[in-house]
């Protein structure tokens, strides 16, 4: 399927931005091909997804520390090589109207998004594990895969068509150290005043808290550092509404068609 060129207003609004958490992962197995390809043929450019380490250093897109959820297999994903991950169903488990629909459907690898992707989608990739390795190869592949050409720094309200976010402050800093210009946002449970003073002091351009976790003294204390506030976590759409009229940026949502039906956004 051919896609149009990524346009930060296509599903979104000039100043909100819907993010398909794990890609359509209402609709389709998480974190798959498939879950990415139906979110950008129903117009949804901003896509989420998780990153592992295999045992022999291959970036690969899973969520879970082991791939018993979500595939046909069991153990550690930092304990597999990657010759065993590719042999995988990561399909199967999911339950779609038609049987079989998204049997086979692997776990992808990161170097495969990144290339399938290019100049289409505007991608939030999430460090989950800890291996100091796996912010060095993820760089690797930005760069080998050309996504860092001509990458230069944005500010806060401006759109950008790659984010590394994480909740692991170490990881996340490590890699705003490695590469600046690239956009970084600082994924939290329960936000406070004090976490907006870690992402200014860390130049992390956006904060990604929990939708529980926002108010607007938070928001306003966030517009005064010039920290840009994204959600997660909502329940129900009507929830997205009120956080988008409180001024936040994003929300990743696993329903983004849901949303935009809600909030009367473009296609």
């Amino acid at each position: 399927m051919v896609y149009p060129p990524a346009n930060p207003q296509m599903g979104d609004s000039v100043s909100f931005a819907i993010i398909a958490h794990r890609g359509f992962s209402s609709q389709a197995p998480e974190n798959t091909l498939a879950a990415f390809d139906l979110a950008l043929a129903s117009g949804f450019r901003n896509i989420e997804f998780d990153v592992h380490l295999s045992s022999d250093g291959v970036p690969v897109v899973i969520h879970d520390p082991t791939v018993n959820r979500t595939t046909d297999g069991t153990g550690k994903i930092s304990k597999m090589p990657i010759s065993v991950i590719r042999e995988l169903d990561a399909g199967s488990w999911f339950s779609p109207p038609q049987e079989f629909a998204f049997q086979n459907e692997k776990v992808p690898e990161l170097e495969e998004v990144l290339l399938r992707y290019h100049g289409l989608a505007h991608l939030y990739i999430e460090l989950k594990s800890e291996e100091p390795e796996l912010v060095e190869n993820v760089h690797y592949l930005l760069e080998h895969t050309g996504w860092l050409k001509g990458k230069r720094k944005k500010s806060a309200n401006e759109s950008s068509s790659l984010w590394i976010i994480s909740f692991n402050l170490q990881q996340l800093t490590r890699s705003k150290q490695s590469l600046p210009d690239l956009s970084h946002g600082y994924l939290v449970l329960w936000p406070d005043t004090s976490t907006l003073d870690v992402c200014a002091e860390n130049k992390f351009e956006k904060c990604f808290p929990h939708i529980s976790g926002i108010n607007p003294a938070f928001l306003d204390a966030a517009q005064e550092k010039g920290v840009s506030i994204g959600i997660w976590g909502a329940s129900a759409p009507a929830e997205i509404l009120q956080a988008k009229n409180l001024g936040v940026s994003s929300a990743t949502v696993d329903w983004p068609d849901t949303v935009r039906t809600l909030l009367s956004l473009p296609e």
